[in-house]
């Protein structure tokens, strides 16, 4: 009697890591000091394309941050499970725009190399800190191109909130969505979106040599708010959390980088001047001591989520 081989086992969620703008960036004239720019972007600093944490370098910053994930829940993020999505990391719209192509292709080549393994369609958690959300916020345009791909859950961790995607975590393709951010977070609303569309007009002008496009991207900005914000409109598929430290932040980082230098003077202050909650400041939310919380955040979440009672405002979560 013939006895058929038992299906392979269903695959376990795909966890991807999208990291955000080169600290570089906001400071142009480190170009010429490429020891300084090297210790500056070292948060960034991930091989561009989609790869699997085991095959980073295990002295990155970013192999490091992800393990810690790892460890803090190895079941619900397994090691193998997770990768790590590399971009330009350039502070400007065009750049995201064509690193979220680059994603989206990524994740559609990735789900049919599972299907041929597992016959299904792995379920994918996207997790981003910064502009790397607006990186996996701009594939909106491309939902369905791949039908296979099944985004299970999308964590985005101080995304700068901006008129071009704001809408878009109201879209199917990236499954629910988990906006985390602080109210004491500056650096999140730095970026002036109102520049972006003369950003982009001046990438066509080089091109063309026309002024169309800088007219009217002139008519555009006077649409879109001056800074980036921090909250996204309501939706049934979203839940916005400010997040807090207990008392103070057990952060404490002997090699940071300079660019570090005023959060930490700031961290310092509050620590010692102000012994209650106090918000996650921009840079605390890549270190290990703010990832080993992460999945137990998300248990809460996923909790409130299925009770379909969303709130319209934050959730407030002391760590």
């Amino acid at each position: 009697m013939f006895i058929a081989s038992p299906p392979p086992p269903p695959p376990k969620p795909i966890i991807v890591w999208v990291h955000g703008t080169r600290g570089s960036s906001f400071m142009p004239w480190v170009e010429m000091n490429k020891p300084l720019k090297k210790r500056i972007d070292s948060l960034t600093r991930t091989p561009k394309g989609l790869h699997p944490l085991a095959n980073l370098n295990q002295e990155s910053k970013s192999h490091k941050l992800l393990t810690a994930l790892s460890e803090a829940d190895p079941e619900q993020f397994p090691y193998e499970s997770i990768y790590a999505f590399g971009w330009s990391g350039k502070l400007d719209g065009p750049s995201r725009k064509k690193a979220a192509q680059r994603l989206y292709a990524a994740l559609g080549e990735l789900t049919a190399t599972y299907k041929r393994t597992y016959g299904i369609a792995p379920p994918i958690i996207l997790i981003s800190h910064s502009h790397g959300g607006n990186v996996i916020l701009h594939m909106a345009p491309f939902y369905q191109q791949y039908d296979d791909i099944a985004i299970k859950k999308t964590v985005l961790i101080a995304c700068p909130v901006q008129q071009d995607t704001a809408s878009a975590p109201n879209n199917p393709l990236f499954g629910k969505v988990y906006s985390l951010h602080s109210h004491v977070d500056i650096v999140q609303i730095m970026d002036p979106q109102r520049l972006q569309p003369y950003r982009e007009a001046f990438l066509q002008w080089q091109e063309t040599k026309s002024w169309t496009p800088l007219k009217e991207a002139y008519l555009l900005s006077l649409e879109q708010p001056l800074f980036s914000e921090r909250h996204f409109p309501t939706s049934s598929r979203l839940i916005q959390a400010n997040i807090c430290w207990n008392s103070f932040t057990p952060y404490s980082d002997p090699q940071a980088s300079s660019t570090n230098k005023l959060e930490t003077f700031i961290n310092w202050a509050m620590n010692h001047l102000i012994q209650q909650k106090r918000g996650v400041l921009h840079s605390e939310f890549i270190t290990p001591e703010f990832i080993q919380h992460l999945p137990v955040i998300l248990t809460q979440l996923d909790k409130r989520m299925a009770t379909g009672n969303l709130p319209k405002q934050d959730i407030d979560i002391v760590i």
